[in-house]
This record gives structure tokens, sequence and C-alpha cells, in this order.
């Protein structure tokens, strides 16, 4: 028996690039954005991140192989776009999201740190706010990052839609995620 005929080589696999689109709505109208206006497109080298954790503390970030990224200004809008292979993407309940635009420590491009929170909704449908502080964009002298969490609770909640259904990874594939500021 050759080498070909030993090894199970599985077929062919398609494997499919998908989208998430991450929208901070009226980013450029808000104070927060107003004092970056002139910094996107970044004209430096970045590193774009996608985090996801199990839970509410952010705890044991798992990184999200993202095979192409691209970042906008539409209008009033900052839009990431993230392209990853469907396989990577498991059917697991999530906690903790974090989109980031990460840049070299040695060489600042942002002003300092700055925050604005505000509402999550996904292709529309508002996911559940349960009175946890981290459900902003924020950025500081090397990034910029779009976060949402569950729950403040003692109890790990995953993040859900305001009915209760519950987000997974995989739901969030094709999906438009679009934070709305306070």
């Amino acid at each position: 028996m050759n080498a070909i005929q030993y090894f199970d080589w599985g077929g062919i696999e398609r494997i499919e690039i998908v989208p998430i689109v991450v929208i901070v709505k009226d980013f450029f109208v808000k104070p927060i954005g107003a004092g970056i206006v002139g910094l996107i497109p970044i004209q430096k080298d970045y590193k774009i991140k996608f985090l996801v954790a199990k839970n509410r503390h952010g705890n044991g970030l798992t990184p999200i192989v993202v095979e192409r990224y691209e970042l906008h200004r539409i209008s009033n809008d900052l839009v990431l776009k993230y392209f990853l292979k469907n396989k990577n993407l498991k059917n697991i309940e999530v906690y903790y999201l974090d989109f980031g635009i990460y840049l070299d420590r040695d060489y600042p491009y942002f002003p300092d740190l700055r925050d604005n929170y505000g509402t999550f909704y996904i292709n529309g449908r508002k996911v559940k706010n349960q009175n946890f502080a981290h459900n902003r964009v924020m950025y500081n002298k090397v990034g910029l990052r779009v976060q949402v969490t569950s729950s403040l609770g003692i109890v790990d909640t995953p993040i859900q839609y305001e009915d209760g259904e519950i987000i997974t990874l995989k739901k969030l594939i094709g999906k438009e995620i679009v934070l709305t500021l306070n």
C-alpha cells in the first residue's frame, strides 16, 4: 500500500468565505468620532482582530481567523467588514464580542482614550442590554474597538436578543451588527 492509498484525504471540501459587518451609526458626527474624522482611513499599518469569549468578563478571549477585512467611512458611519472562513465559526454561545483595530504600540495614532456606549442591533433585531456598560465603541492611542457583552450579573448569560433567543457565533454569519450610539 502506498501513501496515497493509506491516507484518507477526505474528498473535496468547499470552504466558504462569509462576511460579518459591524456598523457604528453616526460615529463621525458624535464627539467620539469627530475627534478622529481625519484619521480614517488609517494611514498606518494595522491589524484587525475578531475576538470572542465564553464568559461575560472577556477572559479567555479566542481569536477568530479573519481572511480579509475592510475599514470604511460611509457617510457618517464607521464600517468594519470581516470576511471569515465559514468552517472557523462554531455554533457556540458567546458572551463577549470584540471587533478591533490594533496599531503598533510604539507609534500612537489616535488621541487619548474615548468611549461611547449604545444599543446593538443584529439585522434590525435589538440585542438585550442587561445593564452592562461595555456595549460600546472605544479608541485609545493604539487601537479602536467595538465591544458587545452580555450582562453584569453574577450568573453568566450569553448575548441574546430582547425576546431571549441566544446568539451563537454561527448566527452572526452574513449579518450586520449595528451600534446606535447614545
